[in-house]
């Protein structure tokens, strides 16, 4: 039995922010929806002066919001950027865990429930104990068993993506097959035979043709009736 401590390593480079640079910030979107650039602004405009620097690739959480869902990987584009001690940054121990078997580790209610145990304090100031979280029990198989698994993941992935793939192009058949259909239905070639027999059916091409027609006719009428209603002489002028 492991622990989520042997699989990731606080990292820690401190930052002191200058008035004259430029930093980039982070925010965490909670319901695993990942780690995004919240923007950038001047040291000047940041009044926490004391933050702490992160690199692409580490695993990072949200103290606050972990039990949300906060937490991910950070992408390269954010490689160097700041963050306060409301997050926890962490670099991946590859000789326990599997780079993308972790990630698909961290989408399991196994982590979701200890970020939710780990998660401290009153009902609206909750944040993450970290020596908890860290401590927290985690059953993983060995490197190639997870090598093995993460092969398996991603043939299902494969399939899925094919099958997905399979669907939208039906699905599109099935469009240009109504289409069909329906062209061969207003221009007639679809009833060709059956009309050949029955003569004194009306043609669809000229059953649309009177539809519309009588769409106009009905709309110049009501036009018509509005246009005598506004323009109708007061019943004092009548008399």
């Amino acid at each position: 039995m492991k622990r989520i401590g042997d699989l990731l390593t606080r990292h820690k480079t401190p930052v002191d922010v200058q008035d004259d640079v430029t930093y980039k910030q982070v925010t965490i979107r909670t319901n695993y929806k990942g780690v995004v650039l919240r923007g950038t602004q001047s040291g000047a405009a940041i009044l926490t002066k004391s933050q702490w620097r992160v690199s692409a690739d580490q695993f990072i959480l949200s103290r606050i919001d972990a039990r949300n869902g906060a937490f991910g990987i950070i992408p390269p584009e954010l490689e160097g950027a700041i963050v306060t001690n409301d997050f926890l940054a962490f670099d991946i121990n590859e000789a326990e865990v599997e780079r993308e078997f972790f990630s698909v580790f961290l989408q399991s209610p196994l982590f979701l429930e200890a970020c939710i145990k780990a998660s401290r304090g009153n009902t609206n100031r909750k944040r993450v104990d970290e020596d908890f979280f860290l401590s927290f029990p985690v059953n993983l198989p060995p490197i190639s068993e997870q090598h093995r698994l993460i092969a398996k993941i991603n043939r299902a992935r494969a399939a899925l993506a094919t099958a997905q793939q399979e669907i939208s192009n039906q699905e599109d058949l099935v469009a240009k097959l109504k289409q069909a259909i329906l062209q061969e239905a207003i221009t007639g070639r679809l009833t060709a035979g059956w009309r050949a027999a029955q003569t004194d059916v009306e043609p669809a091409s000229q059953l649309l043709a009177r539809i519309r027609a009588e769409k106009a006719r009905l709309v110049a009428a009501l036009l018509q009736a509005v246009l005598r209603e506004a323009f109708a002489p007061a019943a004092s002028d009548a008399a």
